[in-house]
């Protein structure tokens, strides 16, 4: 994608973009703003789409950014917009297989106890990673 194709793909997701130069002639970049919030930076080299940096990681609970941040995969995978219910959608079923992952784990350490160590005492395991939402999200979102 070429800059102006970026650009237009950004407003299609109603954010815009704040092009400038780097000092160095194959780079270029652009602040991703919506209003006066700035969200990312794209990196466009030799004119070219290279990547986007979004300042909020993905990690942690799912907020509103996380609907643009994956709007934005979701576009450049298919060329389709995320919509509001379709992203509804796609965090529930997310979200119940998260679950039931959760579900499948707990399950599975119950049937299976740790071994014993020297001391006669049972190993102790890892604390469950509960929200596994990201994860399926992504899945998801390629998979559709």
């Amino acid at each position: 994608m070429d800059i102006k194709a970026t650009v237009a793909a950004m407003a299609r997701l109603g954010l815009t973009v704040n092009v400038q130069s780097t000092g160095r002639p194959d780079y270029i970049r652009g602040f991703v703003k919506d209003g006066t919030v700035s969200l990312g930076r794209i990196t466009f080299f030799e004119g070219k789409y290279s990547h986007v940096k979004w300042y909020l990681g993905d990690y942690g609970q799912i907020c509103d950014f996380d609907k643009i941040a994956y709007g934005w995969a979701y576009l450049l995978s298919t060329g389709k917009t995320l919509t509001d219910d379709r992203w509804k959608q796609l965090l529930a079923e997310a979200e119940k297989l998260s679950d039931e992952d959760y579900q499948r784990k707990v399950d599975w350490r119950r049937q299976n106890p740790t071994p014993i160590n020297r001391e006669g005492k049972q190993r102790s395991r890892g604390k469950l990673q509960r929200d596994t939402t990201r994860k399926f999200l992504r899945q998801l979102l390629l998979t559709t």
